[in-house]
């Protein structure tokens, strides 16, 4: 979870993934998996499931960066998480990150709007570069909807 809330702050303030923040999922992933934690009964047969959920999404997220759809440390972070997920979570992941995505994208147009209304407000925003987020045109930092779907589906672990 504190790896998520970081992912959250760093995208907001900086548009970026860390590569650790992927790396660590991945690693925690595969040290839960054997020792036995992500599941009663769970064979290393149901891992690659795991594994062959992230590369599927992994094959997905070349298509969406490649036309520009999704930025690569969202891709990375998607496919860390879908490891987690695995076959029988993944659609309920997905379709809890795009219902959060979508509110927080209505949420930071709502705000960037109404900022652009306050007078003297866009100067104030080009002297800060931690308050890009909030200017109009800005893309989306969209690890906030990744780590907030996150953390909502996978509270318990």
């Amino acid at each position: 979870m504190m790896c998520m809330a970081f992912v959250i702050v760093e995208d907001v303030l900086f548009f970026r993934v860390l590569n650790r923040i992927p790396i660590a999922l991945a690693i925690l992933f595969f040290a839960r998996a054997a020792l036995g934690g992500i599941g009663p009964d769970v064979l290393w047969p149901d891992i690659l499931w795991h594994v062959g959920v992230a590369a599927l999404v992994l094959a997905l997220g070349f298509g969406m960066h490649a036309f520009n759809v999704m930025g690569g440390g969202d891709i990375k972070l998607i496919v860390a998480v879908s490891l987690w997920a695995g076959p029988s979570q993944i659609l309920q992941y997905l379709f809890l990150m795009a219902v959060v995505g979508g509110i927080w994208t209505v949420l930071l147009f709502g705000l960037r709007h109404l900022l652009a209304a306050l007078p003297g407000f866009a100067s104030w925003a080009d002297r800060r570069p931690r308050a890009r987020v909030l200017r109009r045109g800005e893309p989306i930092p969209y690890g906030v909807a990744i780590a907030g779907a996150f953390m909502i589906v996978f509270w318990r672990f």
